[in-house]
């Protein structure tokens, strides 16, 4: 709902993405800089020189290039309206309205520690750049496909609560998830759920992959570092807010997950 023209996106498969990248001089790489998590893009791009612009803690396979990164930024999108804005523009609200997207799903709708005095002042400059906070709100968290509630609902019949109440998590049913035709953006706010939970400091929501590997979305209050659990089980993320992919089945992958995560909250 933000690009002005769909096919500005193109399918890292695609013959036009091919096309388009070796036409390019320049590769900019938004919001990741570990290798890992650019997948196909890749190949792609192996041979253009890179600019990356991130605010993830350093991961052990950094993409070479010029890097501008800086962890303790709400969002990947605080950093590319301080790289505008000290350049004076130009400014539109095509660009404002992306940038206050950026900022407020990263920050969970402002509500995460992440939600810095700073990124309030350049929400509220995004705002006179053009930005309409209601109705990016209820862009980003308010048209959810029925199907999504009829996903939480089995969802929540997996809801366990474990530690003396310290520890919750769910599981994301794939007989479910496959029969509703359900998608990644069917799942947003669902690990949030056992978060709510009066006494958890640490929430997570499990997820069968196409593969039959298991997806492990974390997320904690402080002071729990997710994020080193997640490094630890090969993913990454934020301080309170990380994932991971690790080998199934299911079962194996929760104990494993839960044990870690219990280990994290003595340390």
């Amino acid at each position: 709902f933000l690009l002005p023209e769909p096919g500005w996106v193109l399918g890292a498969k695609s013959d036009a993405a091919a096309r388009r990248c070796r036409e390019a001089d320049l590769a900019v790489i938004l919001d990741t800089a570990e290798v890992p998590r650019i997948g196909r893009v890749k190949a792609l791009i192996r041979d253009l020189a890179k600019v990356v612009i991130d605010h993830h803690p350093p991961g052990k396979r950094p993409i070479e290039g010029l890097v501008l990164s800086e962890p303790a930024a709400c969002a990947t999108g605080e950093l590319v309206y301080e790289l505008i804005d000290r350049a004076g523009g130009p400014w539109n609200a095509v660009i404002a309205r992306a940038l206050y997207i950026a900022i407020l799903t990263d920050t969970g709708g402002f509500r995460f520690t992440n939600t810095t005095p700073e990124c309030l002042r350049i929400a509220a400059r995004l705002a006179e750049l053009g930005a309409s906070p209601e109705a990016l709100h209820r862009a980003a968290y308010g048209r959810f496909h029925r199907r999504r509630f009829e996903l939480l609902r089995e969802a929540l019949a997996t809801l366990t609560v474990h530690r003396n109440g310290r520890v919750a998590w769910m599981t994301v049913p794939a007989d479910a998830y496959g029969r509703l035709g359900a998608t990644i953006e069917d799942l947003e706010g669902f690990v949030d759920v056992p978060r709510a939970i009066e006494g958890v400091e640490v929430a997570a929501l499990f997820r069968t992959t196409s593969d039959g590997r298991i997806k492990v979305s974390l997320r904690s209050l402080p002071p729990v570092d997710v994020n080193r659990i997640a490094v630890e089980l090969g993913g990454g993320g934020h301080l309170r807010a990380a994932a991971a992919v690790v080998k199934g089945p299911l079962e194996a992958a929760i104990a494993k997950v839960v044990a870690r995560v219990e280990e994290g909250l003595l340390d």
